[in-house]
């Protein structure tokens, strides 16, 4: 299921980011330590809806993916 991104707290919000974030680090350029900045360009995703936050029934948990995972796997 997708949350809407107004639908979490901003620092449960930061929470999942960062989370997703350090599994995901290279693709957002944590390899030089830039962390702010990645939050904050994930956060813009979000907002753009070219990325999602998705509950995964099945898991009982919550992460993020693109756009493009959403559409590929039908989870929209």
């Amino acid at each position: 299921m997708i949350i809407p991104v107004d639908q979490l707290n901003p620092d449960t919000l930061n929470q999942v980011i960062r989370e997703f974030l350090m599994r995901q680090g290279e693709d957002w350029g944590l390899a030089e330590g830039h962390l702010d900045d990645a939050i904050q360009q994930a956060r813009d995703a979000l907002v753009q809806g070219n990325l999602v936050l998705y509950w995964d029934e099945n898991e009982e948990s919550l992460t993020i993916l693109s756009k493009e995972e959403v559409n590929q796997s039908g989870l929209g």
